[in-house]
């Protein structure tokens, strides 16, 4: 199941949470009905059905929803258990709102692969009026609170892919774009076969399943012009953690919009950010036994011991080093290096320039002087701190 696959499905997802014939056109329920039936179609959506509806405008209840969908020559299924949405409402701009939609047995379905969800929970979805919905492309409902558990995800070629909740948050409003959010996923689980390839070099480190943990929170501030990710945090139990922050200066709503219309064609998004500036980024390493079960596996493989294995690394990383033509960063690198290898607990990089630096000067100074990149950066990387 592929990226745009997914993409799709989730946006045929939120477009078919209320679709249902309507029986009293004059009805609150029935009115948005008909709005979210004509986007489904409009999007993509075949052959949308449902089945036992009850309840009125202020809490109704459908019993089961299918739809297919096409997409570059794959057919995909989306089904529903029973959904109830509470507080549905026409929104003055043409829209509609729900207080909420609780939805259990989701599954979207091609012919290689599977994604399922035992229950959904939406708080405060606002979906746009078709005109609105079609200019955009069918992206930009929002919602403040996406709550999914019993996630589980299939693929012919892999393993069974699981994960106990994911939580999305979003908030405020930039151009219909939401300014902050949040994302927190729960208990992943990815068995290790040792007879897939793709996953034998997990197996060699002596895993039988990786069971992690992921986050994130971000936020784009318009009159200080930031667009930062603040903390993105990957990590689980016998494994390590990694994290990665980072900032970018000089963004404008009006940059983002662009961004956002030009989602196909990377050139003209790379023109867009150009403007842009970086003002910082950090990524640390925690080391979990991951870094040892690698370093031990490898020792392993050659014959050697472990120890012997560090010093050939770090003899080996001076040649390397040396093309920098940077004598003080690569004798930062070899130190932070030589310690984490003897001793592997943390690793952290960091870019702290002095003044943010824009896009274009480092893709200038990177063509002209790329030995000078880390001192105009900020440039440090430390071991076990």
């Amino acid at each position: 199941m592929n990226a745009k696959t997914l993409g799709l499905a989730a946006a045929l997802l939120a477009s078919t949470f209320v679709v249902v014939q309507p029986v009293q056109a004059q009805s609150v329920r029935d009115r948005i009905v008909a709005m979210i039936k004509d986007g489904a179609t409009a999007a993509g959506a075949k052959d949308v059905t449902v089945n036992n509806v009850t309840g009125d405008d202020s809490r109704f209840t459908i019993g089961e929803t299918t739809a297919t969908t096409e997409t570059d020559g794959r057919t995909t299924t989306f089904t529903a258990g029973p959904t109830t949405y509470v507080g549905a409402k026409i929104a003055p701009d043409g829209g509609y709102t729900i207080n909420q939609i609780d939805a259990t047995d989701v599954n979207i379905e091609e012919e290689e692969s599977s994604f399922s969800i035992d229950a959904v929970k939406v708080t405060n979805y606002l979906g746009q009026a078709l005109d609105k919905a079609r200019a955009n492309n069918f992206m930009g409902d929002r919602f403040d609170r996406l709550e999914m558990t019993g996630i589980s995800l299939e693929e012919a070629s892999g393993p069974n892919i699981t994960a106990q909740s994911l939580v999305m948050t979003t908030g405020g409003d930039i151009g219909g774009l939401p300014s902050k959010g949040s994302l927190e996923v729960k208990a992943i689980v990815l068995p290790v076969d040792e007879s897939n390839d793709q996953q034998k070099a997990l197996a060699d480190l002596g895993y039988k399943e990786l069971n992690i943990d992921l986050s994130a929170f971000g936020s784009f501030d318009e009159k200080s012009k930031r667009l930062s990710l603040d903390n993105l945090l990957i990590g689980g139990q016998s494994v390590g953690k990694f994290s990665l922050s980072l900032a970018f200066g000089n963004v404008t709503a009006d940059a983002l919009q662009q961004l956002r219309a030009a989602q196909d064609d990377n050139a003209k998004q790379l023109e867009v950010m150009q403007a842009f500036t970086l003002d910082g980024l950090t990524i640390r390493l925690e080391n979990d036994s991951i870094v040892d079960r690698m370093l031990d596996n490898q020792a392993k493989q050659q014959g050697v011991a472990r120890a012997d294995l560090v010093k050939g690394l770090s003899e080996g990383l001076g040649p390397m080093l040396a093309a920098i033509n940077n004598p003080a960063t690569s004798q930062k690198v070899q130190a932070a290096v030589d310690a984490f290898l003897k001793a592997p607990k943390s690793l952290s990089v960091s870019i702290k320039p002095a003044n943010p630096v824009p896009f274009a000067q480092l893709v200038a100074v990177a063509g002209v002087a790329p030995q000078t990149l880390p001192d105009l950066l900020g440039f440090d990387i430390v071991a076990n701190r």
